[in-house]
C-alpha cells in the first residue's frame, strides 16, 4: 500500500482515495506477461496503423488532375467581374 506521509503528489490525496487506488492493484505483472501484453498492443498498433496509412497515404496522386484543377481555378477567377469599377 502506498505511505500517505511520503512527500509526492499522493501526499496530497485524502486517505480513502489513496486506499481506493492502490486497493485495486495486485502487484506488478511478470515479465512473461509484460511481454505478452507487449506483442497483444504491438498486434493491435500495427492493425490500426496498416489502416490509417492505407486511408491516408494509399490515395492515388495524380499531377496532371492537380494541373487541371488549377487551370480551372484561374478560369473561374479571370471571369469574376472587376467590382472595383461598380
Amino acid at each position: 500500500m502506498l505511505n500517505a506521509d511520503k512527500p509526492s503528489w499522493f501526499g496530497k490525496l485524502p486517505a480513502e482515495l489513496i486506499d481506493m487506488i492502490s486497493g485495486g492493484n495486485d502487484g506488478t505483472m511478470s515479465r512473461a506477461e509484460a511481454e505478452a501484453y507487449r506483442l497483444e498492443l504491438m498486434d493491435e498498433r500495427t492493425v490500426f496503423v496498416e489502416a490509417s496509412d492505407s486511408n491516408y497515404f494509399g490515395q492515388e496522386f495524380n499531377m496532371w488532375w492537380v494541373l487541371h484543377f488549377l487551370h480551372s481555378l484561374r478560369e473561374e477567377i479571370t471571369e469574376v467581374p472587376n467590382l472595383s469599377e461598380h
